[in-house]
């Protein structure tokens, strides 16, 4: 295995010799893209297409809480967007439209982001 990062984005990572990724709380999912998952406990904190991203994530969630972590997430996929971003919906725009009957908004006192 390759030397892992000890440090990312001013976090300490949490280095863990027995987990495959070598950091702990990430794991690799196996898939082509987005091949490694975050998660603390039972909380899922999001995708990333390398270790280090997944482990900054954790790192911020036990430092600083979930809304550190949902930062993280939308920073790297921000990035994997080659920083493209939807435009902010307008006033009368179809992006504000009410969302469909039983869609759930919101988790975990988190506003769900919805696509089109």
């Amino acid at each position: 295995m390759a030397a892992l990062q000890k440090e990312a984005e001013g976090m300490e990572l949490h280095l863990c010799p027995t987990s495959q990724s070598g950091y702990k709380g990430v794991w690799n999912t196996g898939k082509k893209n987005l091949r490694y998952e975050a998660a603390a406990g039972s909380h899922r904190l999001g995708r990333f297409e390398t270790a280090v991203d997944a482990a900054v994530c954790y790192a911020k969630y036990t430092a600083s809480g979930a809304e550190a972590a949902s930062k993280w997430v939308a920073t790297c996929e921000a990035r994997r967007a080659g920083g493209r971003r939807r435009p902010a919906a307008t006033p009368g725009s179809q992006r504000e439209a009410a969302p469909a009957a039983g869609l759930v908004t919101e988790a975990e006192g988190l506003r769900l982001h919805l696509a089109a």
